[in-house]
């Protein structure tokens, strides 16, 4: 309470609540125009204690007594003046309540009703503008399927895109719930939306003239493509036709299609695959495009070596393709192969076709030119370098008998060799010792066909 000044007065304390009608009470005799005559001594604006301020006097009163006409006038007419006072002291309290309570929020220019198709996320950005000059900020507060949603900035999206069909709305009826809030960045007031977002049902249709490619190379479960819809979504998917040799599988639940046998582009370069989507209620059927692409081949380019003692037949080295290599393939040598030395099958094995073109000191090497080709008359060449190993022959141990009567240029024997004997010179290094003296040799050997022979009888 406000404080009163010290007075030896009698005095009496009126409160004039600025939201309460002001009425004074003053003692009146019209009989007698007695009148008591109110004197302020003192007065201020002062706050009760729930903060509502109210005109707070201290009125001296003086003793009754008998005014003239003019006396009851004059006092009534203060009276008038204090009634004044009153009601303009009310009015400033009011405009002091306004700016006390007044705060700035944001009006909402998003509509509480919104629609948005099947398979789709986002819902709305969000808008409000703050009668300050600040911003409004955004946040899901509550409603029945706020669950449903999520708020990136302004940005309202489901945080998974609906289904008609399976809808997760809490009356499942299509229509979600959630409520929103605008935060003025002024003075932290806020002003919530509730908004009904509506989900449309789209009638279900797989994409026209989806095609993909694959190698044909490509091994079983490769992924070719997933087949897409442009309205609505599928819980069931099937091929009806067109899937020549179950070259391709789909998957049940998603659409994806992937490689379920082996490919071969001279076979059949290309599928034409009937495919079914459906959901709950609704279908379609959609011719799907699947080309296989031709793969080159590839002859691995190699290396071998082959004794120069190798016999007919003998296997070489096996060359390989990569690529389209699942066919049957043409194999041929066609440079380098001189004396025709050298074959080459089907599969690609190459053997000695002469051996005797195979001499280490005649060639020590041979590139061959190989070429593979396939039904689709693809080809390619690789050149394929094969060594000739040197071989050293081996005289073989032997021994023979003589007559002391041998006449000279009688036949002991024929030593023999194993390993390379092409090309061979022979000599007697040891042991032929000229017993009597006479300058001759008891033997002698062939130089090029290692027949011993009597030389000195």
């Amino acid at each position: 309470m406000c404080p009163i000044r010290p007075t030896s007065i009698p005095a009496v304390i009126i409160e004039l609540p600025i939201v309460m009608p002001f009425t004074p009470t003053v003692a009146l005799d019209h009989s007698q125009r007695n009148f008591m005559i109110p004197k302020i001594d003192y007065s201020a604006i002062c706050f009760n204690n729930n903060l509502r301020p109210f005109l707070y006097m201290r009125v001296a009163t003086l003793s009754r007594t008998t005014l003239p006409k003019p006396w009851t006038v004059l006092a009534l007419a203060t009276l008038a003046l204090v009634l004044a006072g009153a009601a303009s002291l009310d009015t400033d309290r009011s405009e002091l309540r306004d700016l006390n309570d007044a705060r700035y929020t944001c009006a909402w220019s998003t509509g509480s009703s919104d629609s948005v198709n099947e398979g789709t996320t986002a819902v709305e950005t969000l808008s409000a503008t703050s009668d300050s000059s600040g911003t409004c900020s955004y946040s899901i507060v509550g409603g029945a399927d706020l669950g449903d949603f999520s708020l990136s900035g302004s940005a309202l999206s489901f945080s998974t895109a609906p289904d008609y069909e399976s809808p997760a709305d809490a009356d499942s009826n299509n229509v979600y719930v959630v409520q929103v809030r605008a935060t003025d960045s002024a003075d932290s007031a806020t002003t919530d939306l509730t908004m009904s977002v509506t989900v449309n049902d789209l009638t279900l249709a797989i994409t026209g003239s989806q095609s993909f490619s694959v190698s044909e190379t490509a091994p079983v479960g490769t992924q070719v493509g997933t087949i897409t819809l442009s309205a609505d979504t599928a819980d069931a998917w099937s091929i009806l036709s067109g899937n020549t040799g179950t070259a391709f599988a789909l998957d049940s639940s998603t659409g994806v299609l992937t490689t379920a046998a082996g490919l071969d582009f001279e076979t059949l370069s290309s599928y034409t695959l009937s495919v079914l989507a459906a959901n709950g209620d609704e279908s379609d059927i959609e011719s799907i495009t699947v080309a296989v692409t031709n793969q080159g081949i590839t002859v691995t380019d190699t290396s071998a070596s082959v004794s120069e003692t190798a016999g007919n037949g003998d296997s070489v080295v096996d060359v390989d393709a990569t690529g389209d290599d699942d066919i049957a393939l043409s194999w041929s040598i066609t440079g380098g192969n001189t004396g025709d030395a050298f074959a080459i099958d089907n599969n690609g094995l190459i053997t000695v076709n002469d051996p005797s073109a195979l001499d280490y000191e005649t060639t020590t090497s041979y590139t061959l030119t190989v070429q593979a080709t396939d039904s689709g008359s693809q080809t390619d060449t690789e050149d394929i370098t094969i060594t000739v190993t040197d071989v050293a022959p081996t005289v073989t141990d032997t021994s023979a008998n003589l007559a002391e009567t041998a006449a000279a240029n009688a036949a002991v024997v024929t030593v023999s060799t194993s390993g390379d004997d092409d090309g061979l010179t022979w000599s007697i290094t040891n042991g032929n010792t000229d017993g009597d003296s006479d300058g001759e040799l008891p033997f002698a050997i062939g130089a090029s066909t290692g027949a011993i022979t009597v030389n000195d009888a």
